[in-house]
């Protein structure tokens, strides 16, 4: 695990995150290029407000995670009232799970969460993904609501 290595994101490495994302979603192992360039420009909407990292083992990548944050408005009684997190996109290339990696993207992600004053992190996990969350203190929140959209 010590040659696994978790970064922030940067434009560097936005191609690499689209072909985790390609691999993720379709299982193929490259990224067709207007894909690509569909991913760069939600990047770049994207940039003000969610926090990205990558793991990489030997400069390959192998995960993904970002946090999308948002700052609460301030009060008359409290100016800096701190912000709420989404967390979001997590991934690890099969032959990497169970290994430690996406453990590491998580800490890195509370890490920064907690840095940032971060009241309360979100997420949507899959079932399988359900008891990685739990382990890391994670629990269902009784107190919000969502409206589903019908599309």
């Amino acid at each position: 695990m010590d040659d696994v290595v978790i970064d922030l994101a940067g434009p560097d490495d936005v191609d690499d995150l689209a072909a985790l994302r390609v691999r993720w979603i379709t299982g193929a192992t490259t990224a067709e290029a207007d894909f690509i360039e569909t991913f760069r420009r939600w990047w770049s909407l994207e940039q003000p407000q969610r926090v990205f990292w990558i793991a990489r083992r030997a400069g390959s990548p192998v995960g993904m995670v970002n946090l999308t944050m948002a700052h609460r408005m301030p009060s008359p009684t409290e100016h800096d009232r701190g912000a709420w997190a989404y967390l979001g996109n997590m991934f690890v290339v099969e032959y990497e799970r169970d290994q430690g990696v996406g453990r590491r993207l998580l800490d890195s992600v509370i890490a920064h969460a907690e840095a940032a004053g971060v009241a309360r992190i979100l997420l949507r996990p899959s079932e399988r993904a359900r008891p990685f969350y739990e382990r890391a203190d994670f629990a269902p929140a009784d107190d919000d609501v969502v409206m589903r959209h019908s599309s």
